[in-house]
């Protein structure tokens, strides 16, 4: 993931361990940071680009700042009053127009189906047949296609709307913890026409509002700011799909919300866990009526498909 909303004058460097990346990463927005790009071992992978220890991520940080001491001293303050443990790892004064395009070397189109694809703005779309491409360029909100929860939702996505094709138009979607939107969006592009996104923070509904239009689907796709069960009541109907790309446990905790939002022969995709979170998950699902249809993994991370 990387953001790019000013020029940056340092660039540091923190070691986290993976499953804590996107929380760190929010924390450092909040205190400033210009740009973030997050480079574990799930993403895509890049000839040369020396890539982190199994389990940990990298945030290389982009901030404007008047002098090293005062950076080491704020981002010490700041992330003192956090939870999670990090290590700094390198703090280097950068030159403004070499970090202004470096992040976007690590940005190219990236099939993440049989005919979908994810590619920034910049890049031509894949010369493919029947390729559906999702233009997403990354922003602050979290999904771009590079992390496998959010290719395997998509696969399972593009499987469900193609077996269902005859009623696609008719099908209510919902994506829960919508992000960036590229669930959303690549439901839409594949030809629904009913979606509703949710997520309890404001500049990822913006965000995705933004990609939803960028990508010619606005009219398919509203946007709510909201958090799960609170916003169940607003969201006021049932839903043939509903789509969960979060962490395992407000993915438990919500399982009696998802209930209630699922219509009859409704369909459930549930990711953001680890292949060892997968049994819990799934129990919790069992107590309120679901079955498991399929489990996808890729490496450490799994997708479920609930009916």
């Amino acid at each position: 993931m990387a953001s790019g909303r000013a020029v940056p004058s340092f660039e540091v460097t923190l070691e986290v361990e993976e499953t804590i990346a996107d929380e760190v990463s929010a924390e450092l927005f909040a205190i400033g940071a210009e740009a973030i790009e997050v480079r574990d071992r799930e993403g895509l992978k890049l000839p040369g680009v020396i890539l982190p220890p199994d389990g940990k991520s990298w945030l290389i940080c982009g901030f404007t700042e008047s002098s090293r001491e005062d950076l080491e001293a704020r981002l010490t303050q700041e992330l003192a009053q956090t939870p999670y443990k990090y290590t700094v790892t390198s703090f280097q004064l950068r030159d403004d127009t070499d970090w202004a395009n470096k992040w976007k070397e690590f940005y190219r189109p990236l099939r993440v189906g049989d005919n979908l694809w994810v590619s920034p703005s910049w890049e031509k779309a894949p010369d493919v047949p029947g390729a559906v491409v999702i233009r997403l360029d990354p922003e602050m909100a979290f999904g771009t296609g590079q992390h496998p929860t959010t290719r395997l939702c998509l696969q399972l996505v593009e499987r469900l709307l193609t077996e269902r094709q005859r009623e696609i138009e008719r099908l209510r979607i919902l994506d829960v913890g919508t992000g960036s939107g590229i669930l959303a969006i690549g439901a839409a592009l594949l030809g629904a026409k009913h979606i509703v996104g949710v997520d309890n923070d404001q500049v990822s509904v913006e965000t995705a509002k933004a990609n939803a239009e960028r990508n010619g689907v606005a009219a398919m796709c509203k946007f709510w700011v909201g958090a799960m069960p609170q916003a169940a009541p607003h969201v006021g109907e049932t839903f043939d799909i509903i789509l969960a790309n979060i962490l395992a446990d407000p993915l438990i905790e919500m399982a009696p919300t998802l209930r209630s939002l699922r219509a009859s022969a409704g369909q459930v995709v549930l990711s953001g866990l680890l292949n060892d979170q997968a049994d819990r998950v799934i129990a919790a699902y069992a107590a309120e009526g679901f079955t498991v249809e399929d489990h996808l993994r890729e490496d450490e991370w799994s997708a479920l498909l609930l009916s």
